[in-house]
């Protein structure tokens, strides 16, 4: 990510003349991309062991689950991480990293028929109701990015395990969770 400063000179008309103004004004130009999801609140619908939803987003892709980076719910039939992104945001991709990246075969099943939805405001712990983002149905390889069919606009992104699978891998596992869009305003009670 880069942000650039570009000088903006405004000027001013006096009488017949235009001057320019005093100061000088910049203007901040976004020439890249941020992971909006980089150390906010993340929760899980159930944590294995130790393996809280925020080693998900603490910006370490370290893929091996001994390095204490990867997040993982309990076998259950219904699996959610999700992060608090504290502010609107219009939402345009998801980049995961998978466990185990020299052994993807197997834990590509982990993030088999995973659903991302975004909400306005924050969702039950039930079932999906958001707006979807993206889906993922194949076994995940070492990473992926799901891009957004368009751009949607929420402060909480929720990733599904959609499958109801309830044999061998029942769980959501990842080691690293970016998000990545743009802060939106309001006007007059309007996003935009």
């Amino acid at each position: 990510m880069s942000i650039e400063y570009i000088p903006q000179m405004f000027w001013v008309q006096i009488g017949d003349l235009e001057v320019p103004d005093k100061m000088p004004t910049f203007i901040l130009k976004y020439t890249g991309k941020i992971n909006i999801a980089l150390g906010k609140p993340a929760s899980q619908s159930t944590t294995w062991r130790n393996f809280s939803a925020s080693r998900a987003n603490n910006g370490n892709r370290a893929s091996h689950f001994s390095s204490g980076s990867c997040s993982h719910t309990e076998h259950e039939t219904t699996n959610w991480w999700q992060v608090d992104l504290q502010g609107m945001y219009s939402i345009a991709s998801v980049f995961i990293v998978n466990r185990d990246t020299q052994i993807t075969g197997y834990y590509g099943y982990f993030l088999q028929d995973i659903e991302v939805h975004v909400f306005q405001e924050a969702p039950s712990s039930g079932l999906p109701n958001g707006t979807v983002c993206a889906t993922h149905i194949p076994a995940m390889g070492a990473n992926a990015t799901l891009q957004c069919e368009a751009p949607v606009i929420g402060r909480y992104l929720r990733i599904y395990r959609r499958s109801s699978e309830t044999v061998e891998t029942p769980k959501l596992v990842f080691c690293e969770v970016e998000v990545y869009g743009r802060p939106v305003t309001t006007c007059g009670g309007m996003w935009g």
